[in-house]
């Protein structure tokens, strides 16, 4: 795969990320196994703390929770008061002000 950026999205559609996969996946030697989950994990690290670093304390953010009921999505209005290694802390306004929640910045969009 020939990639003109390091940011360059995998392209599905035509099979890079399956080939990808399944090149992985003829890896019998769990020794080769381990340089490749060094790099996914480092990569995963990078994209966390580029995510994370997206926000500063005090933005005004929407998050969104699993309603255990529905099973569907629910937002939330919530303020950024802490960034974590792994998650953003934030606390939540309106109905439920005052309840804080750390949470993967996945679940955050600016307002």
């Amino acid at each position: 795969m020939t990639s003109s950026s390091t940011y360059e999205k995998l392209d599905v559609t035509n099979g890079d990320l399956t080939d990808l996969i399944d090149d992985i996946r003829l890896i019998k030697d769990n020794e080769e196994l381990i340089h490749i989950w060094k790099a996914v994990k480092t990569q995963w690290d990078r994209n966390l703390t580029r995510d994370i670093n997206e926000f500063q304390i005090g933005d005004e953010v929407v998050t969104q929770f699993k309603d255990n009921l529905t099973k569907k999505g629910v937002f939330y209005d919530a303020k950024v008061i802490k960034l974590n290694t792994k998650t953003v802390k934030i606390e939540l306004t309106g109905e439920y002000k005052g309840w804080e929640y750390n949470v993967d910045p996945r679940y955050l969009t600016k307002k």
